[in-house]
């Protein structure tokens, strides 16, 4: 009789955080891109985890994945946002980065500028 011996792999839930969130760039116009980059950490330094990664923008979730963390292990993610035209322009607005939903996550603020009144410009050439 031959013995069969099964090895398991712990995942641990709730042991990854979001260390910083970065927004480029800090004032944009309604419709351009912005550039986020978020970094999430696996606190546990020999069990792997299993963690729902999200980006919330003004409190809503704009992007999220699963993601499994070695021990320790760090994860940069980037990700490009059309911001809708419709956005309020003239004020902040908020990029949150967390795992599943923590009650601490770390945040950056940017300003929507609101684009250029169409018409004629001066300009001059010599």
């Amino acid at each position: 009789m031959v013995s069969k011996i099964a090895s398991v792999e712990a995942l641990a839930e709730g042991w990854v955080v979001a260390e910083k969130v970065e927004v480029t760039p800090k004032d944009v116009q309604p419709g351009q891109t912005i550039h986020i980059r978020a970094f999430f950490r696996n606190q546990a330094s020999w069990l792997p985890a299993y963690a729902v990664i999200k980006l919330k923008l003004d409190g809503v979730v704009i992007y999220d994945e699963w993601y499994i963390f070695g021990s320790g292990e760090t994860y940069t993610l980037d990700y490009d946002y059309v911001l809708p035209t419709s956005i309020s322009s003239g004020m902040a607005h908020r990029v949150e980065a967390l795992e599943q939903e923590q009650l601490t996550v770390p945040y950056f603020d940017f300003t929507v500028t609101a684009p250029p009144s169409p018409g004629y410009r001066n300009v001059s050439f010599s």
